[in-house]
């Protein structure tokens, strides 16, 4: 009788070690079907958070990822998703902070996405990504000397090109 039992006990966990198996391997065919929504999940994420914290503390400047993280979206994924990763990963946690959208923040982001298809046509090459920095940049400074002061433009413009070189050289590489 207690071999009876032991035959039991050894097919229910045979059956269990059988599941858990075929459990395992779902998991990983779903995380390799998966793997670029949770890709840009994790982008639009990381991003949301930052922009969040940059705008609770009313910063002068923008510290945020955002310029680089569309280069990348629009790298792996299209416009579409620059799109929407901007409304997500830029404008709600902007307005959740207790931002305003105000033109520049609407001309900043429309430049954008305008660079990042650019960006798309030029290729994802190491010069090319540097001259869309200095492009978005330029652009910052030509926003902001039309609607502030030229000393406001030169500073945002500067600190743009050292966040966005900064995010490139621990980002860049890796994600395009």
């Amino acid at each position: 009788m207690n071999d009876s039992l032991s035959g039991k006990q050894l097919q229910k966990r045979r059956e269990r070690t059988i599941k858990s198996l075929l459990l395992l391997i779902a998991i990983a065919a779903l995380a390799l079907f998966l793997r670029n929504i949770l890709i840009y999940a994790l982008i639009t994420l990381a991003t949301g958070i930052i922009v969040y914290a940059i705008n609770k503390v009313k910063s002068p400047y923008d510290f945020s990822p955002v310029f680089i993280g569309s280069l990348i979206v629009m790298h792996h994924y299209g416009i579409w998703h620059v799109l929407l990763f901007l409304l997500l990963a830029s404008i709600i946690p902007s307005m959740l902070a207790g931002s305003m959208i105000d033109i520049v923040s609407v001309l900043a982001l429309t430049s954008i996405a305008l660079i990042s298809m650019l960006s798309a046509a030029t290729g994802a090459s190491t010069p090319s990504l540097f001259a869309m920095i200095g492009l978005y940049a330029a652009t910052v400074f030509i926003i902001n000397a039309a609607l502030s002061s030229p000393g406001k433009a030169a500073a945002t413009s500067a600190v743009s090109i050292a966040v966005n070189t900064a995010y490139f050289l621990l980002l860049g590489r890796v994600a395009l």
